[in-house]
């Protein structure tokens, strides 16, 4: 897959969040309704409502907006996006090394069915673990961090 540049900015405003809760991705639709039992809107709003930092990503067509909320023990990184996303979104990696020396640790689930999501965090340095049950439908999900949760709960 070619990887091609996208614009990231930080914030995310509501006409931002009313497209992208439109047009997510399918397999992002499969994964925040396994997990929260939530509709696309609604999911992508609270999770913008919910973090501490927040941007969103344009690039040749594509939308994306991702954030980190404040989590019991670090930060929780979290990526939704419409169709294409999946090409631009190697520009999120510097944000994803600036979270976790703001977090020191970073960690949340991604369903086991979003292979292309899994394979991305692996490659940029999360840890992935074997699925488990989660979330309100009890599907299998993966574990993933990074960094150091000691350093997170200091």
């Amino acid at each position: 897959m070619k990887v091609l540049s996208a614009d990231i900015a930080p914030g995310c405003t509501d006409d931002s969040v009313a497209f992208v809760g439109e047009y997510l991705r399918e397999i992002d639709r499969v994964e925040t309704r396994l997990s929260s039992g939530l509709g696309a809107r609604e999911v992508v709003r609270r999770s913008v409502d919910i973090s501490g930092q927040v941007w969103t990503v344009r690039g040749q067509g594509a939308v994306g907006v991702f954030g980190v909320a404040r989590g019991s023990i670090g930060g929780i990184p979290w990526f939704l996006g419409t169709s294409g996303i999946e090409r631009v979104i190697v520009g999120v990696i510097p944000f994803i090394r600036a979270a976790v020396k703001r977090y020191g640790y970073l960690y949340n689930y991604v369903w086991s069915g979003n292979r292309v999501s899994a394979r991305w965090l692996e490659k940029t340095g999360f840890r992935v673990g074997r699925p488990v049950r989660y979330g309100v439908a009890g599907a299998m999900f993966h574990y993933f961090d990074m960094g150091d949760v000691l350093c997170a709960i200091r």
